[in-house]
């Protein structure tokens, strides 16, 4: 065997002897010069046959492999401009014809695999295209999370009518969940609300395809059975309530933005039947959630952005203009699905005698310290937002009075630890009181929960009053919500 890379030039095809006309005036030329200057060197027994073009890069020619044989040899000869095969005469001697045919067999194995894989990239290529396509569509003006994830889930029922539920898993790193934003795909369309579906990463469907990093199957209800094993109790009680009936059939994908890892899941079942998805169809549903990650990784930078823009210059919480949004937000959609949303109104005792006696500076050191609490107390989903001067709401969705009772008595807890280890905070008198109200038990709208909350801080300020004092001293409060 023998590599050697040449020049298209006239004499580098000379030796070989007679040639068929080349494919084009250009090659003609320095074939036919070729065989001009070497025509009586030339072996008449040589011949050079011609198959079609191949690319259209600059002329250049590279003897791959030789083997001579008897009376069969060939030498193959890959050609920037196009293919041909040249048979040596039988003079040369050399192995025998079959080391030609197991040569040319491979070598056409090994131009069917790339012209297979080509063609599978070209393939892959058009599915993504049409993916954007499609995402482009349903996606319309969408620019938060909640949106982008109907229109994913709408999509995938487009590419996948089989799909009877779906829903998309997005990871709280504060819990290190995957939870689902609250909207949902059913046999008859796109949800909102509903209860959610909570897992741990390699926890059923969902979790199993966080944790792998790639698309997976499940053709038949033995192999979900086996994938769902590892539910919780809590997770099997939550899948219950969503009536997805029997499972027959899954697939799912990770959420996979670029440069971001893994920040979620798709999955999608049918309970009609199995094989509802075939491996094939693993490269469509993972284009899916690739554009659904960017689509979702844009909309919390635009969320983010926007919630900047309403943020508190003082502690960085929620602002009151923000705040009044998403209560109504929280309440419209607890009404939607029949869950409840807890309000906690808060502030600080104390606060104005270390303003007075230390200076606006230590009051916002103060207002720093307590947010910070805040945000370390509360879940991803709730929001705790400054509600003017000392005063602070903290918004629980899905909880109820006594889990609100807890998370305040938390926070009161921590903010007092956090003070007392205060060289110059911790000598004085500094505490938090709160009250709070949950809809729909004690308000039926976003102004009255506000309200019923603000009332409740008022009764805990008297209780303390009284049991300091032996008297109740009113304190002196604006109208929170005009025409409340």
């Amino acid at each position: 065997m023998r590599i050697v890379a040449v020049p298209l030039t006239p004499k580098a095809f000379a030796p070989y002897g007679d040639v068929l006309t080349p494919p084009d005036d250009f090659g003609r030329a320095y074939f036919d010069e070729g065989l001009q200057t070497s025509r009586s060197t030339a072996r008449p027994s040589l011949s050079l046959s011609r198959v079609r073009p191949v690319t259209s890069l600059p002329l250049e020619a590279k003897v791959l492999e030789r083997h001579e044989f008897s009376s069969q040899s060939f030498l193959p000869l890959d050609v920037s401009r196009w293919l041909v095969v040249v048979a040596p005469s039988a003079a040369d001697g050399g192995p025998d014809a079959a080391r030609a045919v197991a040569f040319l067999a491979g070598f056409e194995l090994l131009l069917l695999t790339h012209a297979q894989r080509a063609r599978r990239l070209v393939d892959a290529d058009a599915v993504r295209g049409q993916v954007f396509a499609t995402m482009g569509r349903k996606l319309g003006t969408a620019r938060d999370v909640e949106s982008v994830v109907v229109a994913v889930l709408e999509a995938c029922r487009e590419w996948f009518p089989q799909a009877t539920h779906a829903a998309t898993l997005l990871r709280d790193d504060a819990e290190g969940m995957l939870k689902t934003p609250g909207v949902a795909l059913g046999p008859h369309g796109v949800t909102r609300g509903g209860p959610p579906t909570e897992l741990l990463p390699g926890e059923g469907l969902g979790g199993a395809v966080f944790t792998s990093g790639h698309a997976m199957l499940w053709p038949t209800a033995l192999d979900i059975s086996t994938a769902n094993a590892n539910l919780r109790e809590a997770s099997r009680e939550r899948m219950r309530a969503m009536r997805a009936g029997f499972i027959r059939s899954a697939v799912g994908a990770p959420l996979r933005p670029p440069g971001n890892g893994v920040i979620g899941s798709l999955v999608l079942v049918s309970n009609r039947r199995e094989h509802a998805w075939t491996a094939q169809d693993l490269d469509i549903v993972q284009a899916l959630a690739d554009e659904a990650a960017r689509d979702i990784e844009r909309a919390r930078g635009h969320e983010a952005d926007v919630d900047h823009a309403l943020l508190d210059s003082v502690t960085g919480l929620v602002s009151h203009r923000q705040l009044l949004n998403v209560v109504d937000k929280e309440v419209a959609r607890a009404a939607r699905s029949g869950d409840t949303v807890a309000l906690i109104f808060s502030d600080l005792d104390g606060f104005k005698e270390i303003n007075d006696a230390w200076g606006h500076d230590a009051g916002n050191r103060v207002l720093v310290m307590y947010a910070d609490v805040l945000r370390s107390t509360l879940r991803r989903e709730d929001t705790a937002a400054r509600y003017g001067g000392d005063e602070f709401v903290c918004v629980l969705p899905g909880a109820d009075s006594m889990q609100a009772e807890s998370v305040a008595q938390r926070i009161g807890q921590r903010f007092a630890a956090m003070t007392r280890n205060d060289p110059v905070i911790g000598s004085t008198s500094l505490s938090a009181s709160y009250g709070s109200a949950v809809y729909p038990v004690d308000a039926d709208s976003a102004e009255r929960l506000i309200a019923a909350a603000d009332a409740g801080l008022i009764q805990a300020k008297q209780r303390r009053s009284r049991e300091l004092t032996g008297r109740v001293t009113p304190p002196l409060r604006i109208d929170r919500w005009p025409g409340a």
